[in-house]
């Protein structure tokens, strides 16, 4: 699937399972990749981001009540050269991960949490926000 990354359509996000294969039980291993080429609106105009993660993760049932949802795996960034950024090309860590207990058959609790990096911008001055 090649795709030029520098005349791609604005937001244009996507993902793709590579392959799944299970481990014990009802727990299974994935790997992944998501990307994204779009514009980002800023302050200055628009700046052409691209980002590609390769995921590894995990995903399943660890008990009758306890499941498990976690994705994890370097975020490789490409800016456009006109973006207020130090580095046009960093890599970031990427993790995404749920954990849900069963509490009765209509309550469950979930943990969730997602960590990574984001150029934002509320002004003149860009900033990371993860």
């Amino acid at each position: 699937m090649a795709q030029d990354h520098h005349h791609a359509r604005a937001n244009a996000y996507r993902a793709e399972q590579l392959f799944g294969v299970a481990l014990c039980g009802a727990l299974g291993g994935i790997m992944a990749r998501r990307y994204f080429n779009g514009m980002v609106r800023c302050l200055f105009g628009p700046s052409e981001v691209h980002y590609q993660r390769v995921l590894l993760g995990l995903e399943g049932k660890l008990s009758s009540w306890l499941s498990l949802k976690v994705a994890a795996g370097p975020d490789f960034r490409d800016y456009n050269p006109n973006a207020a950024v130090n580095n046009l090309n960093p890599i970031y860590p990427f993790v995404e991960g749920t954990v849900t207990a069963t509490i009765t058959p209509n309550q469950s609790l979930s943990f969730y949490t997602k960590e990574w990096q984001w150029v934002s911008s509320a002004g003149l001055v860009p900033y990371y926000d993860s």
